[in-house]
């Protein structure tokens, strides 16, 4: 999860993460990061639905409003 915050939030590229824990001869988790990648871009995703729909919603009741 940590790999995870420093791509997701500092933009920290993985191979140099990857690079840095072998020197201190740690390994990097790349499935459990490829998880939650996907874990963020559904959430991602789901959040831009929402505000598709909240958008169609206000477009129709301001048409409805205004009689267009």
């Amino acid at each position: 999860m940590d790999v995870f915050v420093l791509w997701d939030t500092y933009g920290f590229p993985l191979d140099l993460t990857q690079l840095m824990a072998e020197e201190r001869g740690l390994t990097v988790d790349v499935e459990g990061l490829n998880t939650a990648m996907d874990e963020a871009w559904k959430r991602s995703r789901n959040a831009q639905n929402k505000v598709l729909e909240l958008y169609e919603f206000s477009f129709i009741l301001f048409c409805n409003i205004h009689h267009y």
